[in-house]
């Protein structure tokens, strides 16, 4: 009675094994194509960021992704799964919805490759628009969230990038927002309106975004100006420890030395 008990487990466990088996491989097979995959060139790479009092009350960012098309090649894009600094799966491409490309006004098909990246099939070479709406409602220094009068991003979050094609490429971002609203970010400001530029897609990435009604302080370390931005504006009873940690973050060069 033991062993017939004991070979009907091992039947049972030999079964779902085969399952497993069944289940992985197809699995396995996907991520080997996707890893194979590779986008097709592109050039002119710009953002514009919607984050104003009807976008961030509906705690959704909207995103206009613009590029030139060297040819009607399909187009991969991909979202990040994780930001610099906060090394956990996020997988933030489950956030957006209304994604949509066209080019000369007219839509283009695309499918989904896999949880993160889209493909996009262009009619000729030109300009391609892919434009999408982004759930910010996550209160994470990694994830977007929105408040009324605010809104916090990475570039992880929204900024898609050519499957396959390296970081080495520079983007231009512009943010949309309430005239009386404030914009902060590390990214270099280039010479139009709230609009900011990175050499690469690194750099782009790294370097947040707040956008609403916030406060500033600044003060000057080791021979720098060091701005600090702050939300609520009525925040700044934590400034003093918050400069305390940064003046002893910053090394102050030795005396005389440039």
């Amino acid at each position: 009675m033991l062993i017939s008990c004991f070979d009907k487990m091992l039947r049972t466990l030999a079964a779902l094994s085969a399952i497993v088996v069944s289940l992985t491989l197809p699995s396995a097979r996907i991520t080997a194509q996707t890893a194979a995959a590779m986008s097709a060139p592109i050039t002119d790479v710009h953002y514009d960021v919607t984050a104003d009092s009807a976008a961030v009350g509906s705690h959704q960012l909207g995103v206009t992704m613009t590029f030139r098309a060297a040819s009607s090649r399909p187009v991969l894009l991909s979202l990040p799964a994780w930001s610099p600094g906060h090394y956990t799966l996020l997988w933030f491409a489950r956030r957006v919805t209304q994604f949509q490309p066209e080019s000369n006004g007219s839509l283009l098909e695309w499918h989904m490759v896999d949880y993160q990246t889209w493909e996009i099939y262009p009619r000729a070479a030109g300009e391609i628009r892919v434009s999408f709406s982004y759930l910010a409602n996550s209160i994470d220094r990694a994830v977007a969230w929105t408040q009324p009068d605010f809104s916090f991003f990475n570039g992880t979050n929204l900024f898609m990038y050519p499957t396959g094609r390296g970081f080495n490429w520079g983007a231009t971002v512009t943010v949309h927002t309430e005239p009386t609203w404030n914009v902060a970010t590390g990214m270099t400001p280039d010479r139009q309106p709230r609009t900011y530029s990175a050499r690469n897609y690194h750099d782009l990435v790294d370097m947040p975004f707040f956008v609403g009604r916030f406060g500033f302080d600044s003060t000057h370390v080791s021979d720098k100006w060091v701005r600090l931005a702050m939300y609520p504006e009525t925040s700044s009873g934590y400034v003093p420890p918050i400069w305390s940690h940064i003046v002893t973050a910053i090394p102050i060069p030795p005396s005389g030395s440039g």
